[in-house]
């Protein structure tokens, strides 16, 4: 038996969008578009890979673990709070 294989839904649909003929100008615009998207999917990857590696961090661990405590909060929200209000007992509860 064949192991499953991911298929990225993103490739697929870029493979149909790039089989359109267009004019030139278009397909140079398109194409600018497209190498845009391909860099900013590279940053979230690279980005996500390292809020994964900090959320494992023996000093950010603890914080992002009680976070993730909230429902739907996962390791990258939970990191990315903890990364951009390190203390926030400096704010006054509002309760």
């Amino acid at each position: 038996m064949r192991p499953a294989t991911h298929i990225d839904p993103y490739k697929v649909e870029l493979r149909i969008l790039c089989g359109f003929e267009l004019a030139a100008e278009l397909r140079f615009c398109f194409d600018v578009l497209l190498d845009e998207l391909d860099h900013a999917r590279a940053q979230v990857a690279r980005a996500t890979k390292r809020l994964r590696e900090l959320a494992r961090n023996e000093r950010h661990r603890p914080a992002a673990a009680n976070l993730r405590s909230v429902s739907g909060m996962g390791p990258i929200t939970a990191t990315t709070y903890r990364l951009e209000l390190p203390e926030p007992e400096r704010f006054e509860h509002e309760g």
